[in-house]
């Protein structure tokens, strides 16, 4: 427990004394880099695919946001990290001539840890699918009748939808948070 030392002087003043002044300005840093990293871990992360507007978009909730989305007959990257915004068609970034590289030294392998495929798999399912829509249309509308049924299974009803005029689209919507993953890589 921190301990603050008054002092009253004549003039019916309070003032601290130094030592507690250091102590009040540690603590507020102490409590700003706890709420900062409790803010990392309950911000949830989120991974769109919409094929309806060609987008897709990896996000993490406060914090800033990747997106490919088709805009203007070409590809673009947008990329908004707190106040930073940035946005490049993705034909620049591909085919950009950057500075030459130097040929590389020969690299020997390391013997590190690689993460097992058990803990791949635990972290693969910290992942929440949160909404998933596929409607399917053929032109056939032969194929289109015999997937029609998936409308009513109970396992695909509210997630598949089979019609025949034509429309088709995939919407995904795949969420996270960095505490479920954080407790499924130490688990």
């Amino acid at each position: 427990m921190i301990k603050f030392i008054l002092f009253i002087n004549h003039s019916h003043h309070f003032s601290l004394y130094p030592e507690a002044i250091l102590q009040v300005i540690w603590s507020i840093l102490i409590l700003f880099v706890l709420s900062l990293l409790v803010w990392l871990l309950v911000s949830p992360f989120e991974f769109i695919i919409d094929t309806r507007v060609p987008v897709v978009m990896v996000r993490w909730i406060t914090i800033g946001k990747i997106i490919l989305v088709y805009e203007d007959e070409e590809w673009h990257v947008k990329m908004q990290v707190l106040f930073f915004n940035w946005k490049r068609p993705l034909s620049k970034i591909i085919f950009s001539r950057g500075t030459k590289k130097k040929p590389a030294k020969k690299i020997t392998k390391r013997k590190g840890r690689y993460m097992s495929l058990q803990k791949l798999w635990q972290l693969f399912n910290s992942f929440r699918i949160d909404r998933l829509e596929v409607v399917i249309s053929n032109d056939n509308m032969i194929n289109n009748a015999w997937l029609y049924p998936l409308n009513f299974l109970p396992s695909t009803r509210q997630h598949v939808h089979v019609n025949f005029i034509g429309e088709n689209y995939l919407l995904l919507i795949i969420r996270n948070t960095g505490w479920r993953m954080l407790y499924a890589f130490i688990k």
